[in-house]
């Protein structure tokens, strides 16, 4: 397997609505726009997949001005997600959603990186045919050339019914696993997993060759199990003042990835690493309002207005 170089990260870019303390307010959000940004933070060569509305198309925008090369299609809606943030607790809703990213878009898109990040927001995001085509592609590439792939689970503990989402673990998730090296979630998230597939998460690295699972837990840090190996505890850091926590999983993987296996960093430093650069997200100090507001993206003028592909 060759080091990463440059990453392709696959999954809807969504538009959010963001209402906590009484505020109400309208951003970028999905797991392109939270971890594409914090890799071209670092200098990483950034490319996402994803598909939004004709209409909208303003919303790449604020990315591509940030050097993030965009690859999509139109969709007949763009995702729009409803966060309401209460005591910690968060509810959502999804009014709209992107049609899902289809094989085709992802065929043209795999030699482009040698690093794949999988952040689907719902079981559907990213077609299940794609994820099919992407385990074949795998299986026919020699070892030592395989392309890095990387996933966030979370869109395939959703469930959303009638607007809502609730948590269920999808049929999808299994062949999502069969391609991905190293896999985040949330420890809510995995024990639902654990659960549906009534396994331990060691039988669960075991069975789908998973090189490293990285377990969340909010202000309690995580832990990072391999196969054959101690558990690695990591703690979060501790924030007084925060803005919002949403994107806050996905700066902190992201950042993992990067020091780990970019800079080649040990586990542990890099998860201190991680958890620092997800704090200042969660402050509002690392991927500034400004870089997100809905609004001011109409009024942007890329910088580099060829990096914006649409692929018939």
């Amino acid at each position: 397997m060759l080091p990463p170089n440059s990453v392709t990260v696959i999954g809807s870019i969504s538009m959010d609505q963001i209402i906590m303390d009484g505020k109400n307010i309208e951003v970028l959000g999905g797991v392109v726009t939270y971890a594409g940004l914090t890799f071209r933070k670092h200098d990483i060569p950034t490319h996402i997949v994803t598909n939004f509305a004709k209409e909208e198309k303003y919303i790449l925008n604020k990315l591509t001005n940030k050097g993030i090369r965009a690859y999509y299609e139109f969709s007949t809606e763009t995702t729009r997600f409803i966060n309401t943030n209460k005591s910690n607790k968060r509810k959502q809703m999804v009014p709209t959603l992107a049609d899902p990213i289809e094989e085709g878009l992802i065929e043209k898109t795999l030699p482009i990186a040698n690093h794949i990040h999988l952040g689907p927001l719902h079981p559907w995001d990213i077609h299940p045919g794609s994820i099919a085509y992407l385990k074949n592609y795998l299986k026919k590439i020699k070892k030592d050339s395989r392309p890095l792939v990387t996933l966030d689970v979370q869109g395939y503990v959703r469930e959303i019914k009638n607007q809502v989402v609730r948590t269920l673990v999808s049929d999808n998730l299994e062949e999502a696993l069969w391609c991905s090296d190293i896999i985040k979630a949330e420890k809510k998230e995995l024990e639902v997993i654990i659960e549906h597939f009534r396994i331990t998460p060691l039988q669960l690295i075991n069975k789908y060759n998973i090189r490293e699972l990285v377990i969340t837990e909010g202000s309690k840090g995580g832990q990072i199990l391999r196969p054959k190996a101690k558990p690695i505890s990591f703690r979060a850091i501790s924030i007084n003042n925060f803005t919002d926590f949403t994107g806050a999983g996905d700066v902190f993987f992201a950042a993992y990835l990067i020091k780990h296996l970019y800079h080649g960093e040990e586990i542990s430093p890099s998860c201190n690493y991680a958890a620092r650069i997800a704090s200042l997200k969660i402050k509002g100090d690392y991927i500034l309002s400004s870089n997100l507001d809905l609004d001011s993206c109409k009024t942007i003028k890329p910088l580099h207005p060829a990096g914006i592909k649409m692929l018939q």
